[in-house]
């Protein structure tokens, strides 16, 4: 039971603390915020694992959603290696019904979780957890690959009042009008998904105008990266940059571009 609890705790898109929401969980019936239904919260899983099932299977790794509890109340999302060799992805309704989720915050999610299993370098140091990608590289694979992949094959809901930091960022980085739309879309998932780091936390509000500025000496394997510096991972894939340095030390980028 110990090695479960430490799974989970490891490679959960969210840190088990609620110290700044004051409450610390959200039954089915009550509403906080989120826009996430019931339905769409298991239409967005079946669609992430439909994306990467065959991908993940060529990988060697089965995919499955093991699951999918809209109404568990509690706020956790995590993948496992399971004891038959399946490599799994587990959600609860609760989490989905957090006071700024929305669809496209809710697929963000999904993506960090499938990022564990297939997203590659760097990977988790710890001798347990080691096959599955870092917190750092799974929001990097999320927003860099995964949300591109959905919107092309679902589509993202559309996004309006957008800051004006995110717009001029996208519209510097992409040409065509699909790319700078989906620039946006992503640009604002993570903006909402943060948001709710930072209530469960208890930290300061994070803004996408304010990057960190900690620069790391050695990537950061076996933890989360700050609230503000994961708000920066997202916005730096949905801009098609390079991994941002508050969690990806640059003497890696070498061993990870040739791993590639």
């Amino acid at each position: 039971m110990k090695y479960i609890i430490l799974i989970v705790l490891q490679i959960s898109m969210f840190a088990a603390t609620t110290a700044g929401i004051g409450y610390w969980q959200i039954l089915p019936d009550e509403q906080r915020g989120s826009t996430v239904s019931k339905e769409s919260f298991e239409k967005i899983i079946e669609n992430t694992w439909r994306l990467y099932h065959v991908e993940s299977a060529q990988k060697g790794r089965v995919l499955v959603v093991k699951t999918k509890d809209w109404n568990t109340s509690y706020f956790s999302a995590w993948a496992n290696k399971e004891s038959d060799g399946t490599f799994s992805i587990n959600f609860w309704g609760g989490l989905a019904r957090l006071p700024y989720m929305t669809d496209a915050a809710f697929v963000l999610t999904a993506c960090h979780e499938i990022g564990h299993i297939i997203g590659g370098d760097p990977m988790i140091k710890n001798k347990y957890l080691s096959h599955m990608s870092s917190e750092g590289q799974s929001d990097y694979f999320a927003s860099t690959e995964c949300m591109r992949k959905y919107d092309v094959a679902y589509g993202l809901d559309e996004v309006d009042n957008v800051d004006p930091y995110i717009t001029s960022r996208c519209y510097e980085n992409f040409e065509e009008a699909s790319d700078f739309e989906t620039c946006l879309k992503i640009a604002v998932a993570g903006a909402s998904l943060t948001r709710n780091l930072s209530l469960l936390n208890g930290d300061e509000e994070v803004h996408a105008d304010t990057p960190s500025q900690n620069i790391v000496e050695n990537t950061i394997f076996d933890s989360y990266p700050s609230v503000q510096c994961r708000l920066d991972t997202f916005i730096a894939g949905a801009l098609n940059e390079e991994r941002p340095a508050c969690w990806f030390a640059a003497t890696d980028a070498e061993h990870i571009d040739k791993a590639r």
